[in-house]
């Protein structure tokens, strides 16, 4: 939704490689820190990869971990769960 809202162009211009075609989705406000805006529209700003990259790079580094979120929506629903490095999904 807010790639479309955005014309999927990039928002953040940041990155001297951007491509100005946003294929990427941006919290402005960390998922770290503000867990219950994830999936607010506010809080979300469409990029291309390297300005995405560019704000990654940014942040302070934190724990690493070998999973990943996985959040999918289908048909208006979520569907939740993670994904470990060898892509095998855990319902958990």
């Amino acid at each position: 939704m807010a790639l479309q809202r955005d014309h999927y162009l990039c928002q953040l211009r940041i990155s001297p490689k951007c491509t100005r075609y946003a294929t990427e989705v941006h919290h402005i406000k960390s998922l770290e820190e503000f867990p219950d805006l994830g999936l607010s529209l506010d809080n979300l700003t469409s990029c291309c990869w390297w300005c995405h990259e560019e704000t990654k790079h940014k942040r302070k580094q934190s724990v690493i971990s070998s999973a990943v979120r996985v959040i999918r929506v289908s048909d208006g629903s979520e569907m939740e769960g993670w994904s470990n490095a060898n892509g095998e999904r855990d319902e958990s």
